[in-house]
């Protein structure tokens, strides 16, 4: 949750010559039909046109916040109130971008047969994108340097594009959770943060393989259902990368992995087995992560 003060980005980017030379090389690697002038106008509005689908599927007929997206000082996403009393929540890009980073970095250990070397290059990529969650200024070099386990691992890329843009919906559930729970007048608390986990959870699972949503930009397979969790594993682990440098994590909000436990209890009863699977799957990948750390 933010301040008033916050709710603007400090810069809403126009789409850049090397950020669409990226998004054609992916399209490439997926044998995808690639539109440039189309793609470049897409991505203008691209976070504003998931947050109504979202909002479509989850509240057709309620009353929703306002939403706002662009470049923050820091990385994060989150809910707050303006001035004159209207519920906002906002989506740094940079964020979106090392959810997805992270989250194919996270696909490729639990997929792929690395050798050391490979598994050395994984591991020193995923602790760069660590980095820009502490310093966003980093974002131009980091896109950039992620282009090679693009290409190199163009099989994962369907996976880790349905997990992480499910990881995202997610996110922007927790947030509107925090809205409808009354949060945004309330001091901060760890116990909001579970509870707008929960909450969120559940708009997520409801959300879930919705027909209504499936030509939309936030269509979540059952077989991915499991991303809530996945994304706290993940912070978890870079809470973890932090506390081995020196830096204890100080944001105000309760263990990402105490989170991530609450939450997959909550959310396995209801997943398919294949779904299961997957989140297993993917939070041994994780934890192999840890143990290289």
């Amino acid at each position: 949750m933010a301040d008033d003060d916050d709710l603007d980005p400090v810069i809403v980017p126009e789409p850049s010559e090397d950020g669409l030379d990226l998004a054609a090389s992916i399209a490439a690697a997926l044998g995808e039909p690639f539109d440039r002038a189309r793609v470049a106008a897409q991505a203008k509005t691209l976070h504003e046109t998931m947050f109504d689908d979202l909002m479509k599927s989850l509240s057709p007929d309620g009353e929703r916040p306002a939403f706002k997206s662009g470049i923050y000082p820091v990385a994060r996403s989150f809910a707050g109130v303006s001035k004159d009393g209207v519920s906002h929540i906002a989506l740094d890009m940079i964020f979106d971008f090392w959810v997805f980073a992270t989250g194919h970095m996270m696909v490729i250990k639990a997929t792929m047969n690395l050798d050391d070397m490979e598994r050395r290059r994984l591991r020193g990529a995923l602790t760069d994108l660590f980095s820009l969650f502490v310093d966003n200024h980093r974002f131009t070099h980091l896109r950039d340097s992620l282009r090679p386990f693009l290409m190199s691992y163009r099989d994962c890329l369907n996976l880790s594009h349905a997990l992480t843009r499910s990881m995202t919906v997610s996110v922007l559930c927790h947030e509107y959770a925090h809205i409808t729970l009354g949060h945004l007048q309330e001091r901060p608390s760890p116990e909001q943060e579970f509870a707008a986990d929960a909450k969120g959870g559940e708009y997520f699972l409801l959300h879930v393989g919705r027909p209504s949503a499936r030509d939309t930009t936030v269509y979540v397979d059952a077989k991915v259902a499991g991303a809530p969790v996945l994304l706290l594993r993940i912070f978890a682990l870079y809470e973890q990368w932090l506390s081995k440098g020196g830096t204890p994590f100080a944001s105000g909000h309760p263990p990402a992995r105490e989170r991530a436990a609450r939450l997959d209890a909550l959310i396995r009863p209801q997943l398919t087995e294949r779904a299961v699977y997957l989140l297993d799957g993917m939070s041994a990948a994780l934890e192999e992560f840890e143990s290289e750390f």
